[in-house]
């Protein structure tokens, strides 16, 4: 009887370990990641980076929050276009051990494509994915994950409705563990969603201070062509007048 109580007492007490540890913890990471467009966008596969926030509500749901940053898109000659992924994600883990984790997600993502011609517009869709942790300690962890962005119907006018984006990423993750009460539950999801709105704004300000290029109506135009009014007429400029 007592051998059967102390094993009892002792799974108890690993369970309670296992719960503790994936547990009410928040994870702060930064990551890299390969954006492959739908081909109606006629973008150039990329890379990027960027940041994510997450909360956890218990041992296997949590809440999340990102952004993804990208360098220019270039879509014509001295035009460049910089897109931004938002996202939120419900995160449900579906294996939890000391060393790894694998999870499943799914959520509400926003791109935004900036403010030139053709691709000045805003896409919402959903998305879905899975990924994995491998911790090297309780507090660190490599995150690898791919997910899968859908937009039924998309306000970029490419001649087709939907459109289906897949993005990959990699990169570490700082979790923080311990018990937290509904405040502290709030005041992390205002923390996380304080941090997207002001590297969106950030990055948002510093490209309107770099201003949004325009390809010139001369571009690749001889130059005996590219003079006021006799562009566009095949005039020479020796000729305009």
């Amino acid at each position: 009887m007592r051998t059967l109580a102390a094993v009892g007492l002792a799974a108890l007490l690993g369970a309670s370990s296992l719960a503790a540890q994936y547990e009410r913890r928040y994870e702060v990471g930064m990551f890299g990641a390969f954006t492959k467009y739908d081909k109606a966008f006629a973008l150039e596969d990329k890379i990027g980076g960027g940041v994510r926030f997450a909360y956890a509500l218990g041992p296997a749901l949590s809440l999340e929050v990102e952004a993804l940053f990208q360098p220019p898109h270039t879509i014509a000659p001295s035009t460049d276009i910089e897109p931004v992924i938002g996202g939120g994600s419900l995160v449900f883990n579906a294996l939890n051990r000391d060393r790894l984790s694998v999870y499943l997600l799914a959520g509400y993502s926003r791109l935004d494509f900036g403010g030139t011609n053709t691709y000045r517009f805003t896409d919402g869709g959903v998305h879905a994915g899975a990924g994995t942790r491998f911790f090297f300690s309780d507090r660190v962890a490599l995150r690898v994950e791919g997910r899968g962005i859908h937009t039924p119907e998309t306000n970029g006018a490419f001649g087709q409705k939907a459109a289906t984006h897949i993005v990959g990423s990699v990169g570490f993750a700082r979790v923080g563990l311990g018990v937290h009460y509904v405040s502290d539950v709030v005041a992390g999801w205002v923390l996380g969603l304080g941090w997207l709105a002001a590297t969106t704004a950030a990055f948002r300000a510093w490209r309107r201070e770099e201003g949004d290029p325009r390809t010139p109506a001369s571009e690749g135009l001889d130059p005996d062509l590219a003079d006021g009014d006799a562009v566009g007429r095949g005039v020479p400029r020796d000729r305009a007048g």
